[in-house]
Order: structure tokens, then sequence, then C-alpha cells
């Protein structure tokens, strides 16, 4: 019997020509050329790089926010969960993390298979630090870039270095399993690769 490559549903805020999401193309195509079916869906409205994901390929949809606080991406978000059904959701960025957080439970997809991930620490933002902290225990792991945005997290923001991850892109696949490893034999096998999927860009 043929094995169904797992599903990936990756949520950002926005799809603009910047830092995060060019990683997020990169990070797509990489995951695809490792057996996975990634997706990807932006709170904003369509971007450049929606089109450069479509045109190699790659599922994008849209949760239309004419806003930061456009709360309509929740039951948006959780339409497009349902959906798709993804084994693994893996939000970006502040706003992502946020709508992803509470759009798992409407669509039935256990925290245990929600993956958040903070690239930049903003200190000028610090009430995200407040809601993150207030919200952590919807995901199973947030997840920092560098040894720096673990400890702003974990100092500042108050957030339990359990559910911290720290995952280097220069990191090989051996180190990333042994650090990620699930908790429980009965979660995803594939969850320490899609850890460590970016560090292979």
């Amino acid at each position: 019997m043929t094995e169904v490559a797992p599903t990936i549903m990756i949520v950002i805020t926005d799809l603009e020509v910047g830092g995060v999401p060019l990683h997020l193309h990169r990070l797509t195509l990489a995951l695809r050329e490792r057996g996975y079916r990634p997706s990807v869906v932006s709170l904003a409205p369509p971007g450049p790089v929606t089109k450069m994901l479509q045109d190699d390929g790659i599922p994008v949809d849209s949760c239309q926010a004419c806003c930061g606080w456009d709360l309509r991406v929740i039951p948006r978000l959780a339409r497009l969960m349902g959906t798709e059904r993804p084994d693994v959701v893996h939000a970006i960025l502040f706003h992502a993390n946020l709508a992803a957080r509470f759009a798992a439970p409407r669509a039935d997809i256990s925290d245990s298979r929600v993956l958040c991930e903070i690239q930049t620490v903003e200190v000028d933002q610090r009430w995200h630090l407040t809601v993150d902290r207030w919200t952590q225990s919807r995901c199973r792991l947030t997840i920092g870039n560098s040894p720096s945005v673990i400890e702003h997290l974990a100092t500042h923001g108050g957030i339990d270095r359990r559910r911290l991850r720290l995952v280097r892109r220069i990191l090989c696949r051996d180190q990333c399993t042994r650090s990620c490893a699930p908790d429980s034999p009965a979660e995803p096998r594939h969850w320490p690769r899609q850890l460590c999927a970016q560090h292979l860009l």
C-alpha cells in the first residue's frame, strides 16, 4: 500500500515581499522536495509572494483580512483547516500564530499538531509577549530561530521554556531530531523532520 505524504499547512500574516514570506517560499519548496505536501494560507489578501508560490505549484489560500485585527480570519482559517485536514499546522509571525491557535480547535485539530514560529523580537510591541503567554497552551511548541529570541520569549514574555524550541537553520537533521523529538510515541512520526525542514534550505 502506497504511503500518503503528510500534509503541512503553513499560515502566515501576509505574502508581501520580505524576509519571512521569502523564507516561507523556500521552506515550502524544500518540504515538497522531501516528500511532504505543503500548502500556504495568508491572513491578508494575496501579495507578490502568492504568485511565486502558485507558479511553483504550491496551493495558496487567503483569509482576506482587512486589517491586523480582522477577527473574521479565525472562522475563515478554521474552514480551510477543516477542508484540508492538515497533519501539521505551522504558523509564522504573531498574527498568524494567534489565528492558528484559535482556529485549530474550531476545525477539531489538536493543539499538539500546531507549531508557532517567532523570527524576530519586537521590543516596541511588548503586549505581543503577554498575548503569547496567555495563548501558549493552544499550540505544541513556539519555535525561535536564535538563542536571543528564545531567551526574550522566556525571560521577558514568561513563556514556559518547555514550550520553546530553538531551531537553527544550520543544524543537521540528526541534531534536530534529537533536540525536537516528540514527547510521546503517539505524536506524528514525521514531526521532528517537519521541525528540521527549514534548516535544510
